[in-house]
């Protein structure tokens, strides 16, 4: 990459003994911003791999929490226009019985 590029530049004039003094302190101070940013974005892609990875672990039960989430937060829901109709006794109303 271009970093690795500056730093094996940087590295060069110090050992060909071009760089002064003040100069070696300057190199020193851009070699540890190429750390910080580094590590910064080492990070970020771990995070971002983290996040996916938990997305596609818990993928249905992370939509149903959003269902009920979008469900929760309109205003035009009523759960009373929408409640299931269960029989009360299924068996009997399955099973017909005959008298003899």
């Amino acid at each position: 990459m271009g970093s690795n590029n500056t730093t094996k530049g940087l590295d060069s004039l110090i050992d060909d003994g071009e760089c002064n003094s003040d100069n070696k302190f300057e190199v020193e101070r851009v070699k540890e911003e190429m750390g910080a940013i580094t590590s910064a974005v080492i990070a970020v892609v771990g995070v971002l791999l983290g996040w996916i990875t938990i997305e596609i672990a818990c993928k249905p039960c992370l939509e149903k929490g959003r269902e009920a989430i979008d469900r929760s937060l309109d205003p035009d829901y009523d759960p009373d226009d929408t409640a299931i109709r269960a029989p009360l006794n299924p068996t009997a109303a399955s099973a017909t019985v005959k008298a003899v």
